[in-house]
């Protein structure tokens, strides 16, 4: 996190948010998340059919349904292999839905952007993504 004034030790263990006080290039405050492996890994269980994997430099959650079995949801988390986000302003967490057998795109959601509430509006984003495919 080179060039941010917090590291991941400051943060609160009950909201893991914090205001960025000096961002390079932006010259704005803005209030982010830092988002843990553990805690995405909550969010889309392995015991419900996600199943997580590594794409690029990030994790990246995929989910089948019953119904329709050649779509997979993904969730493209922006938590690198290290097990925590990427920095403020970098990267945000995206949904969407691709035919398997074609591999073609469906659906494609708005960014998520890390900031509070972003579990929230993830879960909103997944439920309805999914419905559209059903």
């Amino acid at each position: 996190m080179a060039g941010y004034k917090h590291s991941i030790n400051d943060l609160k263990a009950e909201e893991e948010c914090y205001i960025i006080e000096s961002m390079q290039d932006s010259g704005f405050n803005k209030r982010y998340c830092i988002i843990t492996e553990l805690e995405m890994d909550a969010l889309l269980k392995h015991d419900k059919g996600w199943v997580k994997s590594v794409k690029g430099n990030e994790y990246v959650y995929g989910y089948k349904t019953k119904k329709n079995p050649n779509i997979t949801v993904y969730v493209y988390s922006s938590i690198s292999p290290n097990g925590i986000s990427r920095g403020c302003g970098s990267d945000a967490i995206r949904v969407c839905a691709v035919n398997t057998v074609t591999n073609k795109g469906i659906i494609k959601s708005k960014r998520i952007n890390r900031v509070p509430g972003w579990d929230v509006r993830l879960q909103a984003k997944v439920m309805d993504v999914i419905k559209q495919i059903l």
